[in-house]
Order: structure tokens, then sequence, then C-alpha cells
């Protein structure tokens, strides 16, 4: 099976594979999170929305670095449409 046939599942034009994944990241990033508890960020009981304000940044550099081109950062202007 091919990345494309993976991605081709979508609800809503987004596609699901795409979002497991960004879950499975996201899971191990607060079981790393939990573990360090780095002083001055928010504690992960947190209301959920500081968490993705400092979570935004991070997946938008990240897509940027590995030339991944996401309708979030096509409209930012910092990388090329991407292909559905």
């Amino acid at each position: 099976m091919t990345i494309k046939q993976l991605r081709s599942h979508r609800i809503f034009d987004i596609s699901m594979f795409d979002v497991i994944i960004a879950w499975i990241g996201l899971y191990f990033f607060f079981v790393i999170y939990q573990k360090i508890k780095p002083i001055g960020y928010p504690d992960i009981n947190d209301p959920a929305m500081k968490t993705t304000i400092f979570l935004l940044p991070i997946s938008i550099i990240s897509h940027v670095m590995f030339n991944v081109p996401t309708e979030l950062n096509y409209k930012l202007g910092i990388s090329r449409k991407p292909i559905r």
C-alpha cells in the first residue's frame, strides 16, 4: 500500500491517515512531555487551547522543514498549494 493510497480516505477533504498519524505523534509527545515537565510551559492539565497554541508553530515549522505542503502553510504564504 502506497502513501497515496493511505491518504486517499478523506472526511471533509481531510486525509484520515494524516489525522491519525498526528494523533499518534501528539500522544508520544505528551508521554515524553509529562516525564520531563519543562519549567515555564503550561501544565498538561491546562485547557487544550494553550497546548494547541504551543504546538501550532512546531507543526508549521516541521512541515516547512520537510517540504510538506499544507493548506495552512499555503494560506500563510510559506509553501506551495498542496496537491489533492
